[in-house]
């Protein structure tokens, strides 16, 4: 393909992402959730209400370090059980964002080890394969929070907005062109995630997409900053996942060219 012909294809993807998945509004319905036009990844997942749900969200856009708002270690505090204010403030500005930009979420029960280990915060960044958190910038460390919710939440502000389906299976238009993200056969029922290190992983963790969730102040269970590291081989990690991942779904020959899933 030529560069100018691969420029055109990028053009049209963005565009696509920007009118149709993430929408410019606040009550936009992503063509994600829509039956007929996202059917095998809608039909394919299915999520108990009672099910825990996690996120790990980058928070320096919202808050610094050093100047302006309110500091990090206010948002610690508040996190541990003082004044639940910072986190409030925090959330209106993490809910002012435009759009319904459908959300990547993981399974507590996956990282529930992980979250033991006084480094949780780098083991989850490359367990849950949040490559485009790389490269870094040691001068200028990340600010992350850890979010808890369950299916329900979603299920319950999913419905107000008149959403049917609430989970799907991510695919390329959801992911962008993010080097950790590779599909998984459509009978699978859930995603799975790139591991970046591997770490002794057996299997890669799952992964769904639902409707873009409002926090509330009790979802925010941990803060951390994470200083960096050194980048991952990438495709090593897909190597080894895609290995894993035919592996745990039954079919050997998945992602092989003229192969069906």
């Amino acid at each position: 393909m030529h560069n100018q012909e691969l420029t055109d294809v990028e053009v049209l993807f963005k565009s696509y992402f920007r009118i149709f998945v993430q929408g410019e509004i606040r009550g936009h319905v992503p063509s994600t959730f829509e039956l007929h036009k996202n059917f095998p990844a809608l039909k394919a997942v299915a999520v108990h209400p009672a099910r825990n749900l996690m996120r790990l969200e980058c928070l320096d856009e919202h808050l610094s370090l050093e100047q302006d708002g309110f500091e990090f270690e206010e948002l610690n505090h508040a996190v541990k059980g003082s004044s639940p204010g910072p986190i409030l403030e925090l959330l209106k500005h993490i809910h002012r964002i435009p759009g319904e930009r459908p959300m990547f979420s993981g399974y507590m029960s996956d990282i529930r080890s992980l979250l033991k280990k006084k480094d949780c915060l780098p083991r989850i960044i490359d367990f849950w394969g949040l490559y485009h958190h790389y490269p870094y910038d040691p001068e200028k460390p990340n600010c992350f929070g850890l979010f808890e919710y369950t299916a329900a939440e979603v299920i319950e502000q999913a419905s107000r907005k008149g959403i049917r389906y609430f989970f799907a299976l991510p695919t390329v238009l959801e992911a962008w062109s993010s080097p950790a993200f590779c599909p998984v056969p459509s009978s699978s029922g859930q995603g799975r995630i790139v591991n970046l290190r591997g770490n002794g992983f057996v299997r890669p963790a799952h992964e769904i997409l639902h409707p873009r969730f409002d926090y509330s102040a009790r979802s925010l269970i941990r803060v951390g900053v994470w200083h960096g590291a050194m980048n991952p081989d990438i495709v090593a990690a897909r190597k080894l996942h895609l290995d894993l991942l035919r592996r745990d779904t039954g079919f050997p020959d998945f992602g092989t060219v003229g192969k069906a899933p």
